[in-house]
């Protein structure tokens, strides 16, 4: 990945993330997530078909995964490209720790290519950020510039958040990332054990998808139980290790 922007001053709050593991080829796409794949890709165009994309779905679907993947593609496309990515709650936290003064805070995000907002849902907790980034949005809109944001609803459904803005997050694709199927589910399993040096077969796969939830987190847990329990025994993974790493009866 490109190396990190460096122009804002001391008292910067953002860094885009160096997280090479968050690509575009890595992110294992299956039916109910195609829409927001593609639409995440075509964002980092120079022309997109649209500069705003708001990504909706339950926790540990892929959310994160495809804003970051955004961020770095394009950076990977133009090393020059200012790209600033935070989670709502911790830019809202910093706020009210007043670590940093909203003020720095927007003159920041307005020197950006491209925002990445992720969590929208912690914006109920903040009317004054709420107001900030309706400015930021017009700001960077007005300039020709990208957004894109994550959150766990659509943007009708968020709780207590200014019709005004919601009118903003309406204005561009709205991508939905729904539940994963029982064959998505085994790939990521598989690619997950691959990243610890460790092969799943289809079988036991097929065998764990259907006793644990389909989350992002609790496949990662399950896969790395899996693997501490692989270690001791000194065994490859199969049904019976995996049923006792997984406290399956």
């Amino acid at each position: 990945m490109a190396s990190q922007n460096t122009s804002f001053n001391e008292q910067q709050v953002f860094c885009f993330p160096p997280s090479p593991e968050y690509s575009f080829s890595n992110f294992i796409q299956y039916e109910e997530s195609d829409f927001a794949y593609q639409s995440a890709k075509d964002l980092c165009k120079s022309e997109s078909i649209c500069n705003t994309l708001f990504i909706s779905g339950d926790q540990g679907l892929g959310k994160t995964h495809l804003l970051k993947a955004i961020g770095n593609q394009i950076q990977q496309n133009d090393s020059s490209k200012i790209v600033i990515y935070s989670k709502c709650g911790d830019l809202i936290n910093k706020i009210e720790a007043k670590k940093h003064t909203l003020d720095n805070i927007i003159d920041q995000i307005l020197n950006a290519d491209i925002f990445l907002l992720d969590d929208l849902d912690e914006l109920r907790k903040n009317i004054n950020f709420q107001e900030a980034l309706y400015h930021i949005f017009n700001t960077l809109n007005e300039k020709g510039k990208k957004i894109a944001f994550a959150g766990k609803t659509s943007p009708s459904q968020l709780k207590d958040t200014a019709d005004y803005l919601v009118s903003r997050f309406n204005w561009g694709i709205i991508a939905p990332v729904g539940s994963m199927n029982d064959q998505a589910g085994c790939k990521l399993i598989q690619k997950m054990a691959l990243d610890f040096g460790l092969e799943i077969s289809d079988a036991v796969a097929e065998f764990i998808i259907v006793r644990i939830p389909r989350d992002f987190i609790s496949l990662k847990k399950a896969v790395a139980s899996i693997n501490q329990e692989s270690y001791v025994q000194k065994h490859k993974v199969t049904i019976p290790l995996s049923k006792t790493a997984l406290k399956l009866v």
